[in-house]
């Protein structure tokens, strides 16, 4: 974004002169963000999402030829607008296709109590505050979380998107937070009115400051205090963590919002024209048979009476029949049902997303499967990257809030767990040739029947030994009319799900 580099250097200018940064410096640059096509692409985004589509306003809908040659909305004709929002489907696709299962966590030998305390953090409140993040990436290509203490002390993070922030950054490839802007509007409700208060708080690394109307409500705070002391014990660390969906963030939705719009708009012609019938569509007629008043208005005439009674009357003059014909311009909806696949595919395509329709019918196998997910899997594989950066920002915030040392060696990987429609019975087969050269416990993680390998790997030694017990029960005497010991409903690789 062109904003964003005049504001770094700005920054840096304003630091290394010495000044502070007035509330008229960040008034300015919210203005500057509040006026660029990049902001108002991420409001389209956002909208568009929700399904309020440019289609949906006033004057968007049908359109005839005016008298001076140009289009114009239709006032006397089925108007019915259509979304077909395969944004949002191609947003949601790849969020859940990332994002659709919870995180795995993995640690070296002799963390197993710090990672214990890692899983009992990520609880699902915090999971799906992940997921909506996710969607927020993927509609404005940034997202930011706030994190901050309770009135019972305890950490919490707030997601502030993008439509509200505004980051200024360390260096040029926007790696290190500076400093932060959040704007927003509350509503003061009295009994006679609802007055709108602007507020503007800035967050810089050793507190934030805060303006209402453009009058400052107060002076520069710390964020944490101790004793009703200040307490840095976040050692200098601004509160922010930046989550992005590319380096740049770019939002895909510029990419795709001229084939939207034009899928919706053929999508609506089909239906209107499918509605025409008689009453609505144009009429050409021979010999009308209507009374001396009819012909002061003769279109009105006919259409009340046919919207009254459905007929209309004609009669032969000078040896002519009178007659009623419809006047129709060929539309063949097939060609524009062709078009709209087309339209479609554009969207999936630049959305680097997925179309499971070639897959609904047959039983595709994975090379094929794996072929069609492969842009929306380069994608994934950039955001990814990307979340994982934030997530170790994050837990510098969470190692705080536990009693670990944030440098202290300890480490835990997230592992994405990608959702992909697969060939079971190929990939247990592929399991099964890999036994001899790969580990047990990684093979039981890939079989598409088993959720938790460390659940899975307990009931297998359980198994291995009832049937040790059996087996030596057995040689010692026991009944040979005994059968293997069942396990309990639930238990064992047979019934994991």
């Amino acid at each position: 974004m062109i904003f964003n580099d005049a504001v770094f250097l700005d920054i840096q200018r304003i630091k290394e002169s010495g000044l502070n940064i007035d509330y008229d410096f960040l008034h300015e640059e919210i203005r500057s963000l509040l006026l660029s096509d990049e902001y108002q692409s991420i409001l389209d985004s956002y909208k568009y999402y929700d399904g309020q589509h440019d289609i949906l306003k006033s004057g968007n809908g049908r359109k005839e030829i005016g008298l001076g040659g140009g289009l114009q909305p239709v006032t006397d004709a089925i108007d019915k607008r259509i979304v077909d929002n395969q944004y949002a489907v191609a947003v949601d696709k790849k969020k859940n296709y990332l994002f659709g299962k919870a995180f795995t966590f993995t640690a070296e030998e002799g963390s197993e109590d710090y990672l214990e305390k890692i899983r009992d953090f990520f609880d699902s409140d915090l999971m799906a505050l992940v997921n909506e993040t996710a969607t927020d990436c993927i509609l404005a290509g940034e997202c930011y979380w706030y994190p901050y203490y309770d009135l019972n002390g305890e950490l919490h993070f707030k997601k502030l998107d993008r439509t509200q922030c505004f980051v200024f950054y360390q260096d040029e490839e926007k790696h290190i937070p500076e400093s932060f802007i959040h704007f927003y509007d509350t509503t003061h409700r009295t009994k006679t009115q609802d007055t709108v208060i602007k507020h503007l708080d800035y967050y810089e690394k050793d507190g934030v400051t805060r303006w209402e109307n453009g009058k400052q409500t107060q002076e520069k705070m710390p964020y944490n205090r101790i004793a009703g002391q200040p307490a840095d014990i976040w050692e200098g660390k601004l509160p922010l963590i930046v989550w992005k969906l590319n380096p740049s963030g770019r939002i895909p939705f510029r990419d795709i919002k001229g084939a939207q719009d034009a899928l919706n708009e053929l999508k609506s012609q089909i239906v209107n024209n499918s509605l025409e019938d008689e009453r609505t569509t144009l009429l050409w007629i021979e010999n009308y048979s209507g009374s001396a008043t009819d012909y002061e208005n003769p279109g009105q005439s006919v259409r009340k009476k046919l919207h009254e009674r459905g007929i209309i009357f004609t009669e032969s003059i000078d040896g002519v029949p009178g007659g009623v014909h419809t006047i129709r311009i060929d539309f063949e909806p097939e060609k524009r049902l062709l078009v709209c696949d087309m339209l479609k595919q554009t969207i999936v395509e630049n959305m680097r997303s997925f179309d499971a329709k070639g897959f609904r019918e047959g039983n595709p196998n994975m090379l094929n499967i794996r072929s069609a997910y492969s842009d929306m899997e380069e994608d994934a594989h950039e955001m990814e990257r990307q979340f994982q950066s934030s997530l170790d920002s994050l837990l510098f915030f969470i190692d705080k809030e536990i009693g670990v040392n944030p440098d202290g060696g300890q480490d835990v990987d997230f592992v994405f767990n990608k959702t992909m429609m697969m060939n079971e019975s190929e990939k247990i087969q592929d399991i099964l040739a890999s036994q001899p050269i790969l580990p047990k416990k990684f093979l039981i993680a890939q079989h598409p029947w088993v959720d938790d390998p460390d659940k899975m790997m307990e009931d297998l030694e359980a198994d291995r030994k009832a049937y040790n017990d059996y087996l030596r029960d057995q040689q010692s005497g026991g009944n040979p009319y005994d059968t293997f010991p069942s396990r309990p409903p639930g238990e064992g690789i047979a019934n994991a799900e």
